[in-house]
């Protein structure tokens, strides 16, 4: 198991070959709210067994800790970017330690077989919940501005 408690980064080629063993487990510790990265790696080549193979970034399992909230990200070309089309994360089994977690695509496609937890954790974008949360509080501030 590979705990992680701040950002998933690397760069250069084959850089996103990482070798998991069956069994294998990647865990973010949670962060009480705050946005974890995590850079994705994989040739993107849709929801097909090939790319769930180490010869692909694929992780066997990630596992969002306890509030955790990871934004998934393709700032650099891993060896695996190909006709504009950014590279992907490949996990078989996607797990959420509480109701809280969340992951961000960002733009990103994530391809997973088995989840644990609720397909609402998996956000499109994570601007989405801000302007969601912004428009909630003009409408509170502007029905209270009507009753004074």
């Amino acid at each position: 198991m590979l705990k992680v408690a701040g950002d998933v980064d690397f760069d250069g080629a084959n850089g996103g070959r990482w070798s998991f063993g069956p069994d294998a487990s990647l865990e973010t510790l949670g962060s009480g709210g705050a946005l974890q990265s995590f850079e994705v790696a994989g040739r993107n080549l849709g929801f097909v067994a090939a790319g769930f193979t180490n010869d692909n970034f694929y992780l066997p399992e990630l596992v969002i800790g306890p509030d955790g909230r990871l934004v998934l990200r393709d700032q650099r070309d891993n060896g695996n970017q190909s006709a504009g089309v950014s590279e992907a994360l490949y996990v078989d089994k996607l797990v959420f330690s509480d109701s809280l977690g969340l992951i961000y695509l960002n733009g990103v496609d994530l391809y997973y077989n088995q989840l644990v937890g609720s397909e609402a954790q998996i956000v499109p974008e994570p601007a989405t919940l801000l302007y969601v949360a912004l428009g909630l509080v003009a409408l509170v501030y502007r029905a209270r501005a009507r009753a004074r």
